[in-house]
């Protein structure tokens, strides 16, 4: 079972300069058995083994003008699991990339396999190779923090135009310009597997909203964006409370879609066994040999690196045709609806406040009616989370009792977007840091209505 996949490109390097990392990854595991001394051996050329009792590396090498391949094959048995990891390794004219796949199976029946940890030598190569040019961005275990002036970049990489094969997890600034997801651990624990960019500032992201067709994410939440033009939101929920757990969700989604990613063919392992194959048919053919079995083995080799390949295509196509069935369920008519400039708050914001108004609209237009049939489908057959009449609870919540800007109230106002000003007689509170909703609130509360009422009043127009 595949449990780890990924390619990425490293800065211009040589087949010795890959080997050298796949030797100091072996001889600095504390767990292989492996004889040290035959590690020291490692091939430039041609096929090589090594093994022990419960582990082995096999290796594939192969040279010629304007190419080079190689590729290293890991087994090891613990605890009647065997993991195998290949790493692959392509130079050509433009460029160097590298492919690691890591796979788990059972000797016997399990309910379930160990979580895969990501390979240890993905940090390796790029500690020691250097990640390549991306598109726009070289690969690398730390963010990219974006500059005011970088909406043009921005933008292609959210539009899928940047030319870039790994995916973006792009974070965005909360509405007073925080940063509610720490890009530095996330950053290292998606080094090889996708690129991290940091939004500079929140009118950063008004510039870029046009650019992109209102596709950023915003407010403080993450989103990933793949060169195909797919992305997905990530935000602070009931689901992911905190950061840390936005960060292992953002992670985990990542690792489990490339694994269904169809591998570079330039950095797979039966690519590397058809090429050193056709080296050995070369080398014989000049030396004249005559050896019927020798050239019977290296035909075999070559025959089965091929179907390895043909095997891994079919599998691509059966996995496509299983994407691209057609769902059974009944499907209605589609409808989008264009907001211009406005965004979502909060995430559903949108749907409740048209939810909201198909109901109004249903109960004033004739009884038993073409157009009351219409918004009546429209409101029951679209899901609605009512996230705005939470918030509203929410609110009335922090001001129920409102007689002073106490620490209570200041961070439960600030969970719900509001920023707070004490210039002049009267806090100012500003929702989403829009100045279009701006609110007051006296310093000091007599009524004890009078925070109910100031909640009722900003509700009406926010919620």
């Amino acid at each position: 079972m595949l449990s780890f996949a990924t390619e990425f490109p490293t800065k211009d390097c040589e087949t010795n300069d890959f080997v050298n990392c796949v030797r100091t990854w072996l001889e600095g595991s504390p767990h292989t058995t492996l004889p040290k001394a035959e590690l020291h051996d490692l091939p430039t050329w041609g096929r090589w083994q090594v093994r022990s009792d419960t582990e082995r590396v096999e290796a594939l090498l192969s040279s010629r003008a304007g190419e080079e391949i190689a590729a290293f094959k890991h087994v090891k048995i613990d605890d009647r699991i065997e993991w195998t990891t290949i790493i692959g390794f392509s130079k050509n004219a433009s460029d160097c990339w590298v492919g690691i796949r890591t796979s788990r199976e059972s000797s016997e029946a399990q309910l379930g396999l160990p979580p895969a940890k990501k390979p240890f030598i993905v940090k390796t190569l790029l500690r020691d190779l250097g990640g390549g040019l991306d598109g726009e961005f070289h690969v690398s275990d730390a963010p990219h923090n974006l500059k005011p002036t970088d909406t043009g970049a921005a933008a292609r990489l959210l539009n899928g135009d940047a030319d870039n094969y790994l995916p973006t997890v792009y974070i965005s600034r909360a509405f007073d310009d925080r940063l509610l997801i720490d890009p530095l651990p996330l950053a290292r624990e998606l080094a090889g597997l996708a690129h991290v960019v940091v939004e500079p500032d929140r009118e950063f992201s008004r510039r870029l909203q046009p650019d992109v067709d209102s596709r950023n994410v915003y407010g403080g939440s993450a989103g990933v964006y793949w060169p195909t033009g797919q992305s997905y939101r990530y935000y602070l929920s009931e689901a992911t409370p905190t950061e840390f757990d936005i960060r292992r969700l953002l992670a985990s989604r990542l690792r489990g879609a490339l694994l269904h990613r169809r591998p570079l063919a330039r950095c797979t392992w039966s690519r590397a066994e058809a090429e050193v194959a056709r080296d050995a048919f070369e080398a014989l053919k000049q030396t004249g040999s005559a050896d019927v079995d020798e050239y019977i083995r290296e035909f075999d080799a070559e025959i089965r690196a091929k179907n390895m390949q043909l095997e891994e295509a079919e599998d691509e196509i059966r996995r496509l045709k299983a994407q691209a069935r057609p769902s059974t369920e009944p499907q209605g008519t589609s409808i989008s609806l264009k907001t211009g400039s406005e965004r979502e708050f909060v995430e559903g914001e949108f749907v409740e406040i048209v939810h909201d108004a198909l109901s109004t609209a249903a109960n004033q237009v004739q009884t038993d009616g073409r157009r009351q049939h219409v918004l009546q489908a429209l409101r029951e057959h679209n899901s609605n989370s009512a996230p705005l009449k939470e918030r509203k609870e929410q609110l009335k919540a922090a001001l129920r009792q409102y007689s002073t800007m106490d620490r209570d109230t200041v961070r439960a106002l600030e969970t719900l977007g509001f920023s707070i000003s004490d210039d002049g007689k009267h806090y100012k509170l500003t929702y989403m840091g829009d100045e279009r909703y701006v609110f007051a609130l006296p310093k000091s509360g007599s009524d004890h209505r009078g925070g109910l009422n100031a909640a009722s009043d900003i509700g009406k127009r926010i919620f």
